[in-house]
């Protein structure tokens, strides 16, 4: 069976779980040379376009839909005013791999993929999300 495009009544509940899987706990990357990161950075995070936007459902036997969905977000990591001038931040091992520069701002690029279930009654439920980083300037 192959897949297909999601169908247009579907797709705002869709978007609804690409939104709630890039809210899922995040993976921290990095490190800062000044005292205590959290007291020295803040980090953000951005929704942003998936690389590959296609979403593909199935029918189940229960009238229930499994549903393959991406979503993608931005993790931006950027110091605090007081320490711009003094300190930079370290990338860690995984964003060192695109650029291992210290610098004021961290900006992480993060494609997602996820499985969910929407029931025919009751809530949809993200049963699988897996996030790769893909991009760190």
């Amino acid at each position: 069976m192959t897949g297909r495009p999601l169908s247009p009544a579907l797709r705002r509940p869709m978007a609804a779980l690409a939104v709630g899987a890039a809210l899922l706990a995040l993976p921290a990357c990095s490190s800062a040379t000044a005292p205590a990161m959290s007291a020295s950075s803040t980090t953000q995070y951005f929704a942003k376009t998936p690389a590959h936007p296609a979403t593909y459902a199935l029918r189940l036997a229960d009238g229930g839909v499994l549903a393959a969905f991406p979503s993608s977000y931005t993790e931006e990591t950027l110091l605090k005013p007081a320490y711009r001038g003094a300190y930079n931040i370290n990338p860690g091992d995984r964003e060192s791999i695109y650029d291992s520069t210290s610098r004021a701002v961290i900006t992480d690029e993060f494609q997602n993929q996820g499985l969910a279930v929407l029931a025919p009654h009751g809530k949809a439920r993200v049963i699988a999300a897996e996030y790769r980083m893909v991009d760190s300037r």
